[in-house]
C-alpha cells in the first residue's frame, strides 16, 4: 500500500516513525498507517513489532475512551425543549433553596450556618439537584429518574413540613411553596411525550450501537 507519505518516509530512521506511532493524535491517520506499514518492512522483529503494534493499540483504545467523555459531557444537540427547561426550573429551586436558608439565618433563631448538621443537610440537598439538574441537562435518564423518586418522596413529607416552614417565617414558607411547584413543573416536563419519546430513541440508539460494537 503506497500513501502519499510513503517515499518521505524511507528517508526517516526507526525512532522517528515511532515518535509519530507513539503519537497518533498528533498526526494524519494517513502518516501513522504509513508510518507502521514502513516499519514492518524493514523487518524489525516479530517480538518488536507485538510490541509496536500493542502500544499501538493501547494508544487508539486511550483515544477512544477520551473521545466518548467529551461526548458524554456534551448537551445532546436534539435534546428537546422541555428537557432543557426542566433543567433549568431545577436550577431556579436550587437558588431558592440556597436564599431560604439564609433568610432564616437573618430573620430567627435557627442558626442554620453554624450548625453542622443543617449546614450539612443543606450542602448535600443543595449539591444533589445541582447534579441531577446538570446530567439531567446531558439527557441522562438515570437523572430523571432519581430526580422523580427524590422529589416525590419529598412531596409526600410536604403537608407535614409547610406549616412548619409558615410559623417559621412566611416568606421562608412561600418560597418553599415555590420550590415544590417548580420541581413538579420540573417532572411533569420531563415525562412529557416529546421528553419520552426522546429517552426512548435514545436507549433504542445506545442499544444499537452496543450491538454494532459486539
Amino acid at each position: 500500500m503506497t500513501t502519499k507519505f510513503s517515499e518521505k518516509f524511507k528517508e526517516k530512521n526507526d525512532s522517528d516513525l515511532f515518535q509519530i506511532i507513539e503519537n497518533p493524535s498528533s498526526y494524519q491517520k494517513e502518516a501513522v498507517l504509513t508510518a507502521i506499514l514502513e516499519l514492518e518492512s524493514r523487518e524489525l522483529g516479530a517480538e518488536k513489532m507485538t510490541d509496536l503494534k500493542s502500544k499501538v493499540q493501547n494508544q487508539i483504545n486511550l483515544n477512544e475512551q477520551q473521545t466518548n467523555k467529551l461526548n458524554e459531557s456534551k448537551i445532546p444537540s436534539d435534546l428537546p425543549n422541555s428537557i432543557s427547561k426542566s433543567a433549568k426550573l431545577i436550577y431556579v429551586s436550587i437558588a431558592l433553596g440556597i436564599i431560604n436558608p439564609i433568610i432564616v439565618q437573618l430573620t430567627t433563631e435557627v442558626d442554620n450556618f453554624g450548625n453542622p448538621l443543617n449546614l450539612a443537610i443543606i450542602l448535600i440537598s443543595t449539591g444533589t439537584l445541582a447534579f441531577l439538574g446538570y446530567n439531567i441537562n446531558l439527557g441522562k435518564n438515570w437523572a430523571r429518574i432519581v430526580f422523580s423518586i427524590l422529589c416525590g418522596l419529598g412531596f409526600l413529607m410536604f403537608p407535614l413540613v409547610i406549616p412548619e416552614t409558615f410559623r417559621l417565617n412566611p416568606i421562608v414558607g412561600i418560597i418553599s411553596a415555590i420550590q415544590a411547584v417548580l420541581q413538579l413543573l420540573a417532572i411533569i416536563l420531563l415525562f412529557k411525550i416529546d421528553s419520552r419519546t426522546w429517552y426512548r430513541n435514545e436507549k433504542a440508539e445506545r442499544k444499537n450501537t452496543v450491538h454494532n460494537n459486539v
